[in-house]
């Protein structure tokens, strides 16, 4: 099944690359974050007079942009996107690391493992939910268990998901998730028509406080390509998406989002609140008091208000 993603709230999926001030340059006439191509910038001959201080100030990782004059950085883009809401003014005055996107070559795309992994979500609230009559008293000692540690949380973790896959997989005894769904990543785009530098502030539901993070993102209303393939699901493909979709529906409910409810809704990357947990959202609508599993603790929002993430899936 070929389907089209379409962004409806900025998403970034993490490379696990964080990009220094040493590293960036912000244009003050088009106001852009350039990301600069150090290998290029370090030949440049221009660049041995300020080597020295160069050296010294980044090891304390401060704004290369007050070390090297512009005329120079603007010589050596690797890529330049624009900067977007409350992030204007922070990256300014903080000048602080800026967590990457995924590429690959240069190049930003949909991790289908990204895809994957909010699906499964969808697919143990949906099977443990609809097994729960037959299953019990398993499901609620699980779910009630206390852990005393997160290996111990881990493995109860565990032993849901081989339910789970079991249950799901037309092979119950080979139940693994690499084999009865196959998610292509997604087609390709440069940064400059992709990105935007945004920040979010990452809320601690048990300490109340805030942490600013400012991230590369892709844009609200960028469109990708990928491919569904069911191998030894006992969903079809299109099952597949109806029953991520009315898990996300209770997501956007509970999470009080506002976006559009048309099928086939889902979230993808960082963002996630408490009632994006399949196991959260199963443990309420089925009564379960004594709900043992930890939730997560934070959640995020861009420019204080826009939960990231979501976005649309319409088949081609």
């Amino acid at each position: 099944m070929k389907v089209k993603i379409e962004v409806l709230t900025p998403l970034h999926i993490g490379s696990g690359e964080e990009i220094s001030p040493s590293e960036y340059y912000i244009d003050k006439d088009s106001g852009q974050f350039i990301r600069l191509n150090m290998d290029a910038l370090l030949l440049d001959p221009s660049f041995n007079r300020y080597r020295e201080k160069f050296i010294s100030e980044a090891s304390k990782q401060r704004y290369i942009g007050s070390i090297l004059d512009a005329s120079l950085l603007k010589k050596y883009p690797l890529y330049s996107i624009p900067i977007s809401g409350e992030a204007k003014s922070y990256i300014v005055s903080n000048q602080t690391m800026v967590k990457g996107f995924v590429k690959t070559a240069g190049r930003v795309f949909i991790p289908g493992s990204s895809l994957k992994g909010s699906i499964l979500s969808a697919i143990m609230w949906h099977i443990l939910r609809t097994n729960y009559k037959n299953m019990t008293s398993q499901i609620n000692d699980l779910l009630t268990r206390r852990p005393q540690n997160r290996r111990e949380e881990g493995e109860i973790y565990s032993e849901l998901m081989k339910i789970t896959l079991s249950l799901a997989s037309l092979d119950p005894k080979r139940g693994r998730f690499t084999q009865w769904l196959n998610i292509s990543d997604s087609t390709f785009k440069t940064p400059f028509d992709s990105l935007e530098i945004s920040l979010a502030r990452v809320k601690d539901a048990m300490r109340g406080g805030e942490l600013p993070v400012l991230y590369e993102m892709l844009k609200s209303g960028q469109s990708f390509e990928m491919e569904l393939l069911k191998e030894k699901s006992r969903f079809s493909e299109k099952d597949i998406l109806e029953i991520a979709h009315n898990f996300y529906l209770k997501v956007l409910e509970l999470d009080k989002v506002d976006v559009a409810k048309k099928p086939y809704l889902l979230r993808l990357g960082q963002g996630s609140t408490a009632y994006s947990t399949s196991l959260l959202i199963l443990a309420e609508e089925l009564g379960i008091k004594n709900y043992r599993v930890s939730p997560p603790r934070t959640k995020k929002r861009i420019d204080n208000t826009v939960p990231p993430g979501w976005i649309k899936i319409k088949i081609e």
